[in-house]
């Protein structure tokens, strides 16, 4: 029965990161910039521009259908495709 002590620690660990994430995505569908010092609090964003551009560019469940208040932020960083 010590055996699988272990890997139901591990489960819940996996559990409760997943849903940290989760989290940490909804807040950003709402406030980006508190979304993004989530992920980051996290240990799952670097702080360098590159890190958030691939974040914002590979990261599937970020609401991306209308204008979030960071776009003006990658315009300045030449973040932004095509510039």
């Amino acid at each position: 029965m010590d055996e699988c002590k272990p890997l139901v620690t591990g489960i819940e660990q996996k559990k409760a990161s997943k849903l940290e994430y989760q989290e940490a995505i909804a807040l950003f569908n709402k406030k980006p910039k508190k979304g993004i010092a989530a992920m980051q609090a996290l240990g799952r964003l670097g702080s360098s521009p590159p890190d958030i551009a691939e974040f914002l560019r590979d990261t599937p469940d970020l609401d991306k259908a209308g204008p979030h208040p960071l776009h003006n932020r990658r315009c300045q960083l030449g973040l932004t495709r095509g510039r």
